[in-house]
Order: structure tokens, then sequence, then C-alpha cells
């Protein structure tokens, strides 16, 4: 499963519960944004549709609050850095996907190192 099936599984299945993700935009720049999933309201724009799987769009709760209007943004899963609802979280790196796994251990010569536990999906 590649990363984008992987996202696109975890927001489904946060069914009506607030999503938050945080992904790295094309200039660098590291952006959070919150939805809600099951948000059916008109999405305005270009009017042209993505051909790119990996681009979700979404309105973004913190800017809907504030403002109403204009809060419809996009982002694309393979620059997510971290996405959390409902209790679970999905954190990516370059090397693996970590569920909270993170576990230090401690070797017999006292020298610490990471153990990475992925899941196998």
């Amino acid at each position: 499963m590649n990363k984008t099936t992987i996202i696109r599984q975890f927001i489904f299945e946060a069914g009506p519960h607030i999503v938050s993700v945080e992904f790295v935009k094309l200039n660098g720049e590291k952006r959070k944004l919150q939805f809600n999933p099951r948000d059916t309201q008109e999405i305005k724009g270009t009017g042209k549709p993505s051909t790119n799987p990996a681009i979700i769009r979404c309105r973004d709760f913190s800017i809907a609050r504030k403002e109403g209007q204009g809060a419809w943004r996009s982002f694309d899963c393979e620059r997510v850095v971290k996405i959390k609802s409902n209790g679970k979280e999905l954190v990516f790196n370059s090397l693996s996907i970590v569920l909270s796994w993170l576990i230090i251990l401690t070797t017999d010569t006292c020298k610490p190192c990471l153990l990475i536990m992925a899941p196998s999906i």
C-alpha cells in the first residue's frame, strides 16, 4: 500500500471525526489544517478536477470558523508529515510509517538504540 492509499483510508475511517493534517508545502513551509471528512459543502474554485489522486481537497476548519468563506485548501498526500483523528495518529518519515510506536531500548553495553516498529499495512 502506498502513502496516498494509506492516508485516504485513514481519512475514510475517521468518519465524521475531525482530521488534523500537518504537511510540507511546495515552498518548504510546514502547514497544519483541520477538516471534517464528511463536509459536503460545495467546493468553489477553478472548476477543473484534479487528475492527481494524491491531492485531497478539504475545507480548513480553523479558517472557516474565523472567516467563513475561502476556507478550501488542498494538500498532497506525498507531502504529509502527520495525520491525526479520533485518538489515532500516523507519523511519516523517509524510512517508514510510525504509529506512535517508538521504543527506546538499552542494550547490554548501555548504548541506547532506537527501535521503530511499523505495522505491516
